[in-house]
C-alpha cells in the first residue's frame, strides 16, 4: 500500500477515534446539523467538479473522490464546532471561517502530496 493511502486512512481513523470524547448526548444533538452540513458540502463537490470549478483526484475505494475528507474530519469537526460554540452564533462563523482558511492554504498545500 502506498504511503499516501495509509496517511489518508490515518486521518480518516484518527478523527473518527475522538467521538468518544464528544459525549453521546452531544453526538445525539449535532448529529443532525453535521451531516446537513456534509451533505450540502458534497453536493456543492459534485455541481463544482461538473461545471469544471475543480477537481478531486481518486481517493480510496469505496470512498472516491474527497469523501474520505467529507465522512472523515470534516464530519467529525462539524460536531466539535457545532458542541463547542453552542449558543455563540458569531464566534462559531468567526472561527468555522478561520479554519475553512488554514485548511484552504495550508491544509490542501500539505494534502497534494497525497
Amino acid at each position: 500500500m502506498k504511503s499516501s493511502k495509509i496517511v489518508l486512512i490515518a486521518i480518516f481513523i484518527l478523527s473518527w477515534l475522538t467521538l468518544p470524547l464528544l459525549g453521546k448526548q452531544a453526538f445525539k444533538k449535532y448529529v443532525t446539523a453535521a451531516t446537513f452540513m456534509c451533505g450540502l458540502t458534497k453536493v456543492l463537490d459534485v455541481y463544482g467538479e461538473k461545471k469544471k470549478w475543480w477537481r478531486f483526484y481518486k481517493g480510496i475505494p469505496p470512498l472516491d473522490s474527497f469523501d474520505i475528507f467529507n465522512l472523515g474530519p470534516y464530519f467529525i469537526t462539524s460536531l466539535w464546532m457545532l458542541k463547542l460554540t453552542y449558543g455563540k452564533l458569531r464566534i462559531f462563523l468567526i472561527s468555522n471561517t478561520l479554519l475553512h482558511i488554514v485548511f484552504i492554504f495550508g491544509g490542501l498545500k500539505y494534502m497534494k502530496r497525497f
